[in-house]
Protein backbone atom coordinates (compact mmCIF):
# COMPACT_ATOMS: atom_id res chain seq x y z
CA UNK A 1 0.00 0.00 0.00
CA UNK A 2 1.81 3.24 -0.84
CA UNK A 3 1.76 6.26 0.97
CA UNK A 4 -1.24 8.06 -0.43
CA UNK A 5 -3.50 5.21 0.02
CA UNK A 6 -2.58 5.25 3.55
CA UNK A 7 -3.15 8.51 4.17
CA UNK A 8 -6.48 7.96 1.91
CA UNK A 9 -7.42 4.76 4.09
CA UNK A 10 -6.76 7.02 7.17
CA UNK A 11 -9.14 9.88 6.39
CA UNK A 12 -11.96 7.74 4.93
CA UNK A 13 -12.23 6.26 8.61
CA UNK A 14 -12.17 9.25 10.48
CA UNK A 15 -14.56 11.57 8.22
CA UNK A 16 -17.16 13.34 10.66
CA UNK A 17 -15.97 11.68 13.47
CA UNK A 18 -15.45 14.48 15.86
CA UNK A 19 -12.88 14.88 18.85
CA UNK A 20 -14.77 13.12 21.31
CA UNK A 21 -15.36 10.10 19.20
CA UNK A 22 -11.79 9.68 18.22
CA UNK A 23 -10.29 10.13 21.86
CA UNK A 24 -12.38 7.32 22.58
CA UNK A 25 -11.37 5.50 19.67
CA UNK A 26 -7.91 5.94 21.04
CA UNK A 27 -8.95 5.32 24.65
CA UNK A 28 -10.13 2.06 23.83
CA UNK A 29 -6.94 0.85 21.59
CA UNK A 30 -4.09 1.29 24.16
CA UNK A 31 -4.11 5.50 23.80
CA UNK A 32 -1.99 5.74 20.90
CA UNK A 33 0.89 7.77 22.20
CA UNK A 34 1.46 8.74 18.87
CA UNK A 35 -1.22 10.56 17.68
CA UNK A 36 -2.13 11.58 21.31
CA UNK A 37 0.13 14.53 21.32
CA UNK A 38 -1.66 15.69 17.92
CA UNK A 39 -5.61 16.04 18.97
CA UNK A 40 -6.02 17.74 21.89
CA UNK A 41 -5.71 21.44 20.22
CA UNK A 42 -8.66 20.46 17.63
CA UNK A 43 -12.15 20.81 18.93
CA UNK A 44 -13.47 20.76 15.20
CA UNK A 45 -14.70 18.16 13.51
CA UNK A 46 -12.03 15.68 12.77
CA UNK A 47 -12.86 15.95 8.74
CA UNK A 48 -9.97 14.39 6.23
CA UNK A 49 -8.58 17.70 5.87
CA UNK A 50 -7.93 18.83 9.59
CA UNK A 51 -6.72 15.28 10.18
CA UNK A 52 -4.27 15.50 7.29
CA UNK A 53 -2.78 18.46 9.19
CA UNK A 54 -2.53 17.90 12.44
CA UNK A 55 -1.43 14.29 11.96
CA UNK A 56 2.10 13.85 10.36
CA UNK A 57 2.59 10.78 8.27
CA UNK A 58 5.03 8.46 9.91
CA UNK A 59 6.40 5.72 6.99
CA UNK A 60 8.80 2.54 7.41
CA UNK A 61 11.49 4.75 6.98
CA UNK A 62 10.55 6.20 10.51
CA UNK A 63 10.64 3.14 12.47
CA UNK A 64 13.49 1.51 10.72
CA UNK A 65 16.02 2.00 13.53
CA UNK A 66 13.51 0.44 16.34
CA UNK A 67 12.28 -2.57 14.38
CA UNK A 68 16.09 -3.54 13.66
CA UNK A 69 16.93 -2.75 16.99
CA UNK A 70 14.43 -5.82 18.02
CA UNK A 71 15.32 -7.94 15.02
CA UNK A 72 18.12 -7.75 16.50
CA UNK A 73 17.60 -8.48 20.16
CA UNK A 74 20.85 -8.93 22.85
CA UNK A 75 21.22 -11.39 25.57
CA UNK A 76 21.15 -9.46 29.03
CA UNK A 77 19.20 -5.98 27.02
CA UNK A 78 16.10 -4.74 28.37
CA UNK A 79 12.75 -4.22 26.81
CA UNK A 80 9.49 -2.96 27.06
CA UNK A 81 6.13 -4.84 25.98
CA UNK A 82 4.30 -3.82 23.41
CA UNK A 83 1.09 -5.49 21.58
CA UNK A 84 0.14 -4.32 18.42
CA UNK A 85 -2.32 -5.04 15.76
CA UNK A 86 -1.33 -6.75 12.67
CA UNK A 87 -1.14 -3.37 10.44
CA UNK A 88 0.73 -2.01 13.95
CA UNK A 89 -1.58 1.43 13.67
CA UNK A 90 -2.66 0.54 17.25
CA UNK A 91 -0.59 -0.67 19.92
CA UNK A 92 -0.95 -1.06 23.68
CA UNK A 93 1.91 -0.83 26.04
CA UNK A 94 2.12 -3.26 28.56
CA UNK A 95 3.88 -1.65 31.02
CA UNK A 96 5.84 -4.39 31.46
CA UNK A 97 9.90 -4.81 30.91
CA UNK A 98 11.64 -7.76 30.26
CA UNK A 99 15.08 -8.90 30.08
CA UNK A 100 16.72 -11.06 27.20
CA UNK A 101 17.95 -14.51 28.51
CA UNK A 102 18.32 -16.65 25.45
CA UNK A 103 16.52 -17.86 22.12
CA UNK A 104 14.99 -20.42 21.17
CA UNK A 105 15.73 -20.97 17.30
CA UNK A 106 15.15 -17.58 16.38
CA UNK A 107 12.35 -16.54 19.20
CA UNK A 108 14.01 -14.35 22.36
CA UNK A 109 13.28 -16.04 25.89
CA UNK A 110 12.32 -13.42 28.34
CA UNK A 111 12.04 -13.40 32.13
CA UNK A 112 9.92 -10.61 33.63
CA UNK A 113 12.07 -7.77 35.81
CA UNK A 114 9.78 -5.03 36.63
CA UNK A 115 7.26 -2.39 35.77
CA UNK A 116 8.21 0.19 33.31
CA UNK A 117 8.08 3.75 35.12
CA UNK A 118 5.38 6.23 34.56
CA UNK A 119 7.56 8.54 33.30
CA UNK A 120 11.41 9.46 32.88
CA UNK A 121 11.66 11.91 35.54
CA UNK A 122 10.18 9.06 37.92
CA UNK A 123 13.02 8.99 40.65
CA UNK A 124 12.28 4.96 42.15
CA UNK A 125 11.35 2.27 40.13
CA UNK A 126 10.17 -0.78 41.31
CA UNK A 127 13.52 -2.72 40.64
CA UNK A 128 15.20 0.29 43.19
CA UNK A 129 12.26 -0.90 46.07
CA UNK A 130 13.15 -4.21 45.79
CA UNK A 131 16.19 -4.06 45.73
CA UNK A 132 16.22 -1.46 48.48
CA UNK A 133 14.05 -3.83 50.75
CA UNK A 134 15.89 -7.00 50.07
CA UNK A 135 18.95 -5.43 51.10
CA UNK A 136 16.97 -4.25 54.33
CA UNK A 137 16.08 -7.80 55.57
CA UNK A 138 19.08 -9.05 56.81
CA UNK A 139 19.82 -5.81 58.62
CA UNK A 140 16.30 -6.59 60.71
CA UNK A 141 17.53 -9.83 61.13
CA UNK A 142 20.33 -8.85 62.76
CA UNK A 143 18.43 -6.83 64.81
CA UNK A 144 16.46 -7.39 68.31
CA UNK A 145 12.91 -8.09 68.43
CA UNK A 146 10.32 -5.74 67.54
CA UNK A 147 7.75 -5.25 69.64
CA UNK A 148 4.79 -3.18 68.30
CA UNK A 149 3.70 -2.60 72.70
CA UNK A 150 6.81 -1.00 72.78
CA UNK A 151 6.46 1.59 70.19
CA UNK A 152 9.37 3.63 71.32
CA UNK A 153 11.89 1.30 71.46
CA UNK A 154 10.83 -0.49 68.15
CA UNK A 155 11.19 2.78 66.04
CA UNK A 156 14.65 3.31 67.39
CA UNK A 157 15.61 -0.10 66.01
CA UNK A 158 14.70 0.33 62.99
CA UNK A 159 16.04 3.88 62.80
CA UNK A 160 19.64 2.28 63.46
CA UNK A 161 19.35 -0.19 60.44
CA UNK A 162 17.64 1.88 58.64
CA UNK A 163 20.58 3.28 56.65
CA UNK A 164 20.66 0.31 54.32
CA UNK A 165 17.18 0.93 53.11
CA UNK A 166 18.14 4.49 51.98
CA UNK A 167 21.36 3.20 50.47
CA UNK A 168 20.31 1.15 48.53
CA UNK A 169 17.49 3.38 46.85
CA UNK A 170 19.46 4.58 43.84
CA UNK A 171 21.62 6.88 43.04
CA UNK A 172 18.82 9.28 41.11
CA UNK A 173 17.18 8.92 44.70
CA UNK A 174 20.36 10.23 46.59
CA UNK A 175 21.11 12.98 44.49
CA UNK A 176 17.54 14.61 44.77
CA UNK A 177 17.78 13.52 48.68
CA UNK A 178 20.86 15.27 48.43
CA UNK A 179 19.95 18.64 46.88
CA UNK A 180 16.90 19.08 49.33
CA UNK A 181 13.95 18.19 46.68
CA UNK A 182 13.28 14.76 48.63
CA UNK A 183 12.05 14.92 52.38
CA UNK A 184 13.20 11.93 54.90
CA UNK A 185 12.29 8.66 53.95
CA UNK A 186 8.93 7.77 56.51
CA UNK A 187 8.69 4.06 57.57
CA UNK A 188 5.09 3.13 58.49
CA UNK A 189 4.82 -0.38 60.53
CA UNK A 190 0.76 -1.24 59.56
CA UNK A 191 -1.83 -3.20 60.58
CA UNK A 192 -2.48 -6.81 59.71
CA UNK A 193 -4.96 -6.77 56.85
CA UNK A 194 -4.08 -3.07 55.51
CA UNK A 195 -3.50 -4.89 52.18
CA UNK A 196 -7.05 -6.73 52.14
CA UNK A 197 -8.13 -3.68 52.07
CA UNK A 198 -6.84 -2.72 48.52
CA UNK A 199 -8.08 -5.85 47.43
CA UNK A 200 -11.56 -4.65 48.31
CA UNK A 201 -11.54 -1.36 46.80
CA UNK A 202 -9.54 -2.71 43.23
CA UNK A 203 -12.24 -5.51 43.41
CA UNK A 204 -15.24 -2.75 44.26
CA UNK A 205 -13.59 -0.43 40.88
CA UNK A 206 -14.11 -3.51 38.52
CA UNK A 207 -10.97 -5.51 38.89
CA UNK A 208 -11.33 -9.09 38.80
CA UNK A 209 -10.45 -11.05 41.98
CA UNK A 210 -8.39 -13.56 40.33
CA UNK A 211 -6.34 -10.81 38.53
CA UNK A 212 -5.59 -8.86 41.43
CA UNK A 213 -1.71 -8.12 42.54
CA UNK A 214 -1.18 -5.84 45.70
CA UNK A 215 1.08 -3.12 44.28
CA UNK A 216 4.99 -2.43 45.22
CA UNK A 217 4.53 1.17 44.18
CA UNK A 218 1.28 2.95 45.37
CA UNK A 219 1.32 6.17 43.50
CA UNK A 220 -2.75 6.71 44.28
CA UNK A 221 -2.68 9.69 46.78
CA UNK A 222 -6.06 8.40 48.39
CA UNK A 223 -4.75 4.71 48.36
CA UNK A 224 -1.76 5.91 50.64
CA UNK A 225 -3.44 8.25 52.72
CA UNK A 226 -5.52 4.82 53.50
CA UNK A 227 -2.40 3.05 54.43
CA UNK A 228 -1.02 5.82 56.46
CA UNK A 229 -3.74 6.17 58.53
CA UNK A 230 -4.04 2.03 59.53
CA UNK A 231 -0.09 2.54 60.79
CA UNK A 232 0.81 1.39 64.33
CA UNK A 233 4.20 2.50 64.13
CA UNK A 234 5.61 5.83 61.81
CA UNK A 235 9.36 5.98 61.89
CA UNK A 236 11.84 8.90 59.63
CA UNK A 237 14.70 8.31 59.13
CA UNK A 238 15.87 12.10 60.05
CA UNK A 239 14.56 11.15 63.69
Amino acid sequence: MTDEEVIQKLEDSTVSANLHQLRSILHHNGGVRYLQPYLPHYDAPLDAATFRHAVPLSCYDDYVDYINQMADAKVGKMYEVVVTTYGGFYYYSLGDLVRIVGFHNSSPLVEFVMRAPKSHSEILTEKDLIFAVENFQPALRTAMGLEIDKVKESSLTLQSCCSSLESSLGALYKVQRDKGHLGPLMIFIIKPGAFDRLSDIAIKNGTPASQYKPPKIIRNREIAGLLESLAVVTVSLDG
